[in-house]
């Protein structure tokens, strides 16, 4: 969820707004990633880009790991009152509790400040924080 990040691997992506992935809760993976799985009565808070095919392709393949450790899955989201269909990176192997975190606090803090950034509700930075919090304990 870091801006320029994105900007970077996809400059020619336009964000359109915030969106709510329901019934789905934010996670990190064994490898120490960022996902989402289902889990009813969550809800996941991110961004919602409009992607050109390029930068789709090079997204997937160069950077998010596709379909090694991450798959593409088109999911519902709710932007404002209207639900949508959108593209959504879900880990492939989505076992919790990684077994190595160490090198992790940048990855969580580029989450943190993403959300913050994107001024996702309070409530769900402190899910964020809650989750991350071991990450971030590294210093």
């Amino acid at each position: 969820m870091d801006p320029l990040q994105f900007e970077e691997r996809c400059p020619n992506s336009r964000r359109l707004s915030n969106a709510v992935l329901l019934d789905h809760k934010f996670i990190m993976t064994r490898r120490g990633y960022a996902s989402v799985i289902p889990h009813k009565d969550s809800q996941v808070e991110g961004v919602l880009y409009e992607l050109t095919e390029a930068d789709e392709e090079k997204l997937a393949k160069k950077h998010e790991g596709v379909p090694k450790y991450y798959k593409r899955k088109h999911l519902p989201v709710r932007v404002g009152s209207k639900t949508i269909t959108a593209l959504v990176y879900v880990a492939t192997k989505v076992t919790q509790n990684p077994v190595d975190n160490n090198g992790k606090f940048e990855y969580a803090a580029k989450i943190l400040c993403g959300a913050k950034k994107y001024k996702l509700s309070e409530l769900y930075q402190d899910i964020l924080l809650g989750t991350l919090g071991e990450y971030l304990d590294q210093t």
